[in-house]
């Protein structure tokens, strides 16, 4: 026996169903450096988060664009066009935004614009020949920021090395600084 059901329940269901079914993309960070901007995504139903540049995929969405006045991103997938913004912490004083160098060798650094970091989570910027930077700001307190970082290093055998660092404390609008070796980075806190 065959029921009829009516159009405005499938209609309903639809409504509830589709976006529970669908994964959200989030855009968590952006690190702009002069030779490229990268920006990290992260996918919710997975949890993976990675740095892309524009033109690159990720989740299968393409990253085709970015608006650094609205800081949203443009995301394609089967040419349905998504904007995504830069996702906002959710205590407001939480994310910290800085500029400075990463120094990677002697007299090898790279200028860095701007980087997002939010407060409690660790970012992870990649550097230059398979290097990565993870930074993890924590607020104090006094009212002070706590950066721990530690830097990753590619060996001959194709796994990593992670190489501590020392903590440094430094005012909310401060310049904080760490070098290890031929390792470093020295930043100071963007105005909001």
């Amino acid at each position: 026996m065959l029921r009829k059901f009516s159009p405005v329940l499938f209609a309903s269901l639809a409504v509830i169903v589709g976006p529970a079914a669908r994964a959200a993309i989030e855009f968590t960070g952006i690190l702009v450096m002069p030779q490229q901007t990268v920006f990290t995504l992260l996918d919710d139903a997975t949890g993976k988060s990675a740095w892309h540049k524009l033109g690159e995929s990720f989740a299968g969405y393409n990253l085709t664009a970015y608006d650094a006045r609205t800081d949203t991103i443009t995301l394609t997938k089967d040419g349905v066009t998504t904007l995504v913004r830069l996702k906002d912490a959710k205590i407001k004083s939480a994310r910290v935004e800085v500029s400075g160098t990463f120094t990677i060798g002697v007299g090898n650094s790279t200028e860095v614009k701007r980087a997002t970091l939010v407060l409690g989570e660790e970012t992870a910027f990649p550097l230059k020949d398979g290097y990565v930077l993870h930074l993890k700001p924590e607020q104090r307190p006094d009212g002070n920021i706590l950066y721990r970082s530690s830097f990753e290093r590619p060996r001959p055998d194709g796994t990593t090395e992670r190489l501590a660092a020392p903590a440094v404390i430094a005012r909310p609008t401060g310049t904080f600084s760490v070098k290890i070796g031929d390792f470093g980075y020295s930043f100071g806190v963007n105005s909001p």
